[in-house]
């Protein structure tokens, strides 16, 4: 019996330690099969061998810009175009959260409502599309020093290519293995102050701007993106949040309890779906890879993000309702578990 089969026992046993074991296994399984993955696309996941000069460059994203005072930048193979990009050298951060409130939250952890830091290193993820409009000026000279750095971007890459957003924490857009959407972008860089940080834009969730500390654990600053205009997000409930700190103990909140007692019922219900298309003499189908990527093709494991990705469904929507996100139905109501996932279950749920 493997370590996961284990503890979902002890789950449905009611075992209340079990659940807090299981996420770094659920997280490193997937990162296994991020790796697997890409190693099958290795023409897609490879470094160009020269690189351009990054001198008088400025990658801009939203409230970001990092700007590449000198050193080298290199573009991945991709017959789309580049989907990734690694800078070695030396450049300046800054990261100005738009939302008064977030300003508060960045003093805290930078000493600043804006942080500014050195950074040595970058891995940026972005769509094929927006690389021309993300670098500025966006000109691409050869750089003949860019032997001497291809092997710190090289190893930079192959360190983030599989996990720069597979993060042990709710951050916006992870884990994200798969292509961006057009407009969203993640980059993960290293800072002289404050460590290794990425700062995720997605377009699916309420909180799009995200900005994670790698080396503590730790959310910095989430908010929505400016394209989501002045639509409230129900996140905080009026509770104070430390960047430094972390959060409250939100387990002491009867709604926090009831919603999580919620979310465990209906995920016994997608393992049982995913037991349900494994053969009957599989054991440990929960962690068997072509049970979960079936599980995937078929919709059981779905997400709006996997919209347009040729290894998911993505027919999925999703809704924050009250602070929850819920799955949602096209007329916009609640849409459980048992119901979505029918076809795979038994009568009765």
């Amino acid at each position: 019996m493997s370590d996961i089969t284990r503890i979902l026992s002890q789950i449905a046993s009611g075992d209340p330690s079990a659940a807090e074991q299981l996420l770094p296994l659920v997280y490193d399984e997937l990162r296994k099969l991020a790796a697997a993955r890409m190693a099958q696309e290795k023409s897609d996941l490879t470094l160009q061998a020269t690189g351009f000069v990054a001198g008088g460059q400025t990658i801009e994203l939203e409230d970001f810009t990092l700007k590449m005072i000198d050193g080298t930048f290199f573009l991945n193979t991709q017959e789309a175009g580049p989907t990734a990009l690694v800078f070695v050298g030396k450049g300046q951060v800054t990261f100005k959260p738009r939302p008064v409130t977030e300003r508060g939250q960045m003093k805290i952890f930078a000493k600043s409502e804006v942080l500014e830091d050195e950074v040595s290193r970058a891995f940026l993820r972005i769509h094929p599309a927006d690389l021309y409009r993300t670098l500025v000026p966006g000109s691409f000279v050869d750089d003949p020093q860019s032997a001497s750095r291809l092997a710190r971007a090289a190893e930079y890459f192959e360190r983030h290519k599989t996990d720069a957003f597979m993060l042990d924490a709710s951050v916006a857009g992870a884990p994200w293995w798969l292509l961006p959407g057009l407009g969203d972008a993640a980059i993960a860089f290293d800072t002289k102050r404050f460590g290794s940080l990425t700062l995720s834009l997605s377009s699916f969730d309420a909180e799009g701007v995200s900005l994670f500390n790698r080396s503590t654990q730790r959310q910095i600053s989430a908010y929505p993106r400016a394209s989501a205009g002045d639509q409230p997000v129900d996140d905080d409930s009026g509770l104070d949040v430390d960047a430094l700190g972390g959060a409250p103990d939100m387990l002491a909140d009867p709604k926090i309890q009831s919603r999580a007692a919620e979310l465990a019922s209906e995920a016994q219900l997608t393992l049982q779906a995913i037991r349900n298309i494994a053969n009957a003499e599989n054991q440990d189908a929960l962690v068997d890879p072509a049970v979960l990527a079936k599980s995937v093709l078929m919709g059981i494991l779905d997400a709006p993000q996997l919209r347009s990705n040729p290894y998911g469904r993505g027919e999925i929507s999703t809704r924050i309702v009250n602070g929850a996100c819920l799955a949602v139905k096209p007329d916009g109501s609640p849409l459980c578990e048992a119901e979505r996932l029918a076809a795979y279950l038994p009568m009765g749920g």
